[in-house]
């Protein structure tokens, strides 16, 4: 699993993310995978406005549109790719905590979006820590004052740790 580059869920796969500061914010591109196929290539060129799609496969940006809609009222489509570059920013972040040498990069998730479920949700609620050893990452755990859906984190051999609640 390549924890810094690609962001996978429900069939739907961010991939080959690239970013420069643009005028009014960000440019960037990326491809959307979907179901193992490059589906879409999503590009902002940082001015300000709206996503561009080069669709692959048709109906992908319908799809994107759909799974956004519960949450945005205008351009649903940009809304579930932001998202899901909201996904791989935190993804990114432990990878840095692992390389600047704090041994575990843990993040603990409370509640999670699922974008293709009959009424896609984008809620989540994550807290994200450091620990030095892995039984300081259970302590941490087991401090927690609420009920988390799962815990993840790097290991120092680069390997992934999970646990559930």
């Amino acid at each position: 699993m390549d924890i810094t580059g690609k962001i996978v869920q429900n069939g739907l796969e961010l991939k080959k993310y690239k970013e420069v500061m643009g005028h009014e914010g960000p440019a960037f591109s990326c491809e959307i995978w979907h179901n193992g196929k490059k589906a879409v290539l999503v590009m902002n060129d940082g001015n300000g406005g709206c996503n561009s799609y080069h669709e692959y496969e048709k109906g992908i940006v319908d799809l994107l549109a759909e799974i956004g809609k519960a949450e945005a009222d205008y351009d649903p489509e940009d809304h579930t790719v932001t998202e899901m570059l909201v996904m791989l920013g935190r993804k990114r972040q432990m990878a840095r905590w692992a390389k600047k040498g704090l041994d575990y990069a843990v993040e603990v998730v409370f509640k999670e979006p699922d974008i293709l479920a009959k009424s896609p949700t984008f809620e989540y609620d994550v807290q994200m820590f450091a620990a030095d050893s892995e039984q300081q990452v259970i302590a941490g755990l087991s401090r927690l004052k609420k009920p988390f859906k799962r815990a993840h984190w790097i290991k120092p051999d680069g390997s992934l740790g999970d646990a559930l609640p």
